[in-house]
């Protein structure tokens, strides 16, 4: 297990593997974490303008140095914020706003079915969670939302739509004038819960 850093004063060049010579970029802590168990550890409350990251192996991107505030993950020129491409993607402390379709995309833009699991993250001004459905098949690995804080932008399609094994517990779900006949949180499988 590595641990790469990332710092609003760090260099992209530089190997991340140290808090001395943190990496710039989420993103290219990110593509340098391809073990199992990597980590990604932001260690300011910098604003990120940066999207389309996706997870090569299980790995945890995570802010867990100050109780704060949240490095702002700002993804407004990009589509989605992370592609889950890998089981055991962990996101833990960031504030994501402003992609323009999904926060999170599933392989090939399709359901998300991987292990994901996010805690304590403030996600707002975004039209959708997910791309197509919550929908891991995988009873011992859920996709989970912890302690979460998250506000949809108004849109027209249901904001969070389940059909697998989702839990999400202790979280603060908003969003604005939906179109007639969406949800904020559809589950057509009843392997969903929330709490």
């Amino acid at each position: 297990m590595t641990i790469y850093y990332v710092a609003k004063s760090g260099n992209d060049s530089n190997a991340g593997t140290s808090e001395a010579v943190p990496k710039l970029t989420i993103n290219a802590a990110i593509s340098a974490a391809g073990s199992n168990g990597d980590i990604v550890e932001i260690m300011d409350e910098g604003t990120y303008a940066e999207g389309n990251m996706w997870n090569r192996a299980s790995i945890t991107v995570r802010h867990t140095a100050s109780s704060l505030g949240r490095p702002v993950l700002d993804s407004n020129a990009q589509t989605n914020t992370f592609w889950s491409y890998n089981d055991g993607f962990t996101i833990i402390g960031l504030e994501i706003k402003n992609c323009q379709n999904y926060v999170f995309k599933g392989v090939s833009g399709a359901n998300l079915t991987k292990d994901l699991q996010v805690s304590g993250c403030f996600i707002h001004d975004v039209p959708k969670l997910g791309s197509g459905y919550l929908a891991n098949t995988d009873i011992s690995n859920p996709i989970t939302f912890t302690q979460c804080v998250m506000y949809f932008k108004p849109g027209s399609s249901d904001v969070i739509s389940i059909n697998g094994y989702t839990e999400i517990t202790n979280c603060l779900i908003t969003a604005s004038n939906l179109t007639a006949g969406n949800s904020i949180i559809r589950d057509i499988s009843v392997l969903g819960t929330a709490s």
